[in-house]
């Protein structure tokens, strides 16, 4: 799929008010976003009405993404919207671990870092996503 076809995808998507959450994972899948540097890495999520952190460690080594609930009103449309914006990254220790495994190239570190930014935003989503169901409800 080309770049053009991705973005009138996006187009027809947000023009239909999909859920963000449910675009940006019809993205990831389109674009086969896997876990690549990060396998086996674990993965938890905490954070308030305010902040959030994407914390990962192994047995050795921990870093962490801080994000910032930002809220945006629509100009034109009174549409509300939620953003996280990552203001953070402490991801030294992981990339250090990582790079004593297996030798990181300049481009598998351009890679890591779109991998980092991707993954820790995707598990944000998924975790806010499960702590809004109302109790009771079916996964």
């Amino acid at each position: 799929m080309s770049g053009t076809s991705y973005k009138k995808l996006l187009t027809i998507l947000i023009g239909a008010k999909t859920n963000v959450l449910f675009i940006f994972l019809l993205i990831s899948l389109l674009l086969g976003m896997e876990k690549k540097y990060l396998e086996g890495i674990g993965v938890k999520v905490r954070g308030e009405d305010t902040h959030f952190v994407v914390e990962y460690h192994d047995e050795v080594y921990s870093g962490e993404c801080i994000y910032e609930v930002v809220n945006l009103k629509g100009k034109n449309k009174p549409i509300n919207q939620v953003v996280y914006v990552m203001v953070s990254s402490e991801m030294g220790d992981i990339i250090s671990g990582i790079n004593d495994r297996h030798p990181l190239s300049e481009s598998d570190m351009v890679d890591l870092t779109m991998e980092i930014r991707n993954d820790s935003l995707n598990e944000l989503n998924l975790y806010v996503r499960e702590i809004s169901k109302p109790i009771g409800s079916p996964s």
